[in-house]
């Protein structure tokens, strides 16, 4: 495992090695989304019990940037799904392995507000 990044470009047909000082350490078992309307991946949690780890990656910039966790947070998490959805611009996280406990798992939704970078837990409850 190594914490390489590499982009594909269309026009040319080739993958790039986005080499950066500001990287993140390797890991398994996290999530990734690309938010259009800010031009960043996105990156959360992941490794084998779980990380609250949530970063952005600018391609233009080639740089990382560590989002502090604001109050609510999903908090530690691994093995979950995570998209974007572009007509609200906001990322879903859904389920996963949640603490240092292995084979916890959850079935939490948790919306996070790209624009105004908050979490929101949007978990229905059984009737």
């Amino acid at each position: 495992m190594d914490s390489s990044v590499w982009a594909y470009d269309f026009n040319t047909n080739a993958w790039q090695e986005k080499e950066s000082s500001s990287a993140p350490g390797p890991r398994a078992t996290h999530a990734m989304a690309y938010a259009d309307s800010v031009g960043k991946v996105f990156m959360y949690g992941g490794t084998e019990n779980g990380t609250r780890e949530f970063r952005s990656y600018d391609y233009n910039s080639n740089t990382w940037e560590h989002i502090e966790e604001p109050i609510p947070f999903p908090g530690t998490r691994s093995r979950f799904a995570m998209v974007y959805i572009p007509d609200t611009d906001q990322l879903v996280v859904f389920g996963g392995q949640i603490g240092s406990q292995c084979y916890k798992y959850t079935n939490e939704t948790w919306v996070y507000d790209v624009t105004t970078n908050t979490w929101t837990n949007v978990t229905r409850e059984e009737p």
